[in-house]
């Protein structure tokens, strides 16, 4: 855990989206944060691929690539957090070393999982997917190993892929307390 520097009585929570590309991440994260603010707390919204314009686009897809673009993310959640901001980030980045990273550096942490039927995922986006597929594109669950984070402490299966947004954004406020 990271020391609590004097002056500061409030962690912000860190809630981490992560899931397959095209699984509802973004509009999940949206929508939590639109609650959160709703109620009075500061919160700020991160996003792998922001992040990534953000810093320039200096990183590919690859697995290097992306594994550095997951460790920006935890840094800045790091930091944010520290500064009692509640931050939802929403990201790919399904890779145990990181999962495990954040548990032990982010005092507030809360990992979600948005799990959903690769079937699903295909049809939002079958332009992509079939990019994959011809190897024309990077892509984890297609042609990129994937890690789900193995005890999430919210898993969000959806059936048939569509999640009841305010149900889920209801879960996720219970971890405010």
């Amino acid at each position: 855990m990271l020391p609590v520097h004097r002056g500061t009585n409030h962690r912000g929570v860190v809630f981490w989206i992560t899931g397959l590309p095209r699984s509802g991440k973004s509009t999940l994260a949206a929508a939590l944060i639109e609650a959160l603010r709703a109620t009075g707390t500061p919160a700020a919204g991160l996003d792998g691929d922001s992040v990534r314009r953000a810093f320039g686009n200096d990183l590919g897809f690859d697995e290097r690539g992306r594994l550095a673009n997951a460790l920006r993310l935890n840094g800045l959640c790091s930091l944010l957090s520290e500064q009692g901001l509640t931050v939802v980030c929403s990201t790919v980045s399904l890779i145990s070393e990181v999962h495990a990273l954040n548990r032990a550096s982010i005092e507030r942490y809360v990992e979600v999982l948005l799990k959903v039927p690769m079937n699903v995922l295909r049809c939002r986006d079958p332009e992509l997917y079939a990019a994959a597929e011809r190897g024309e594109a990077l892509l984890p669950g297609v042609n990129q190993p994937f890690e789900y984070p193995t005890c999430p402490h919210v898993l969000l299966e959806p059936a048939g892929g569509v999640l009841a947004l305010d149900q889920a954004v209801g879960e996720l406020l219970k971890w405010m307390d």
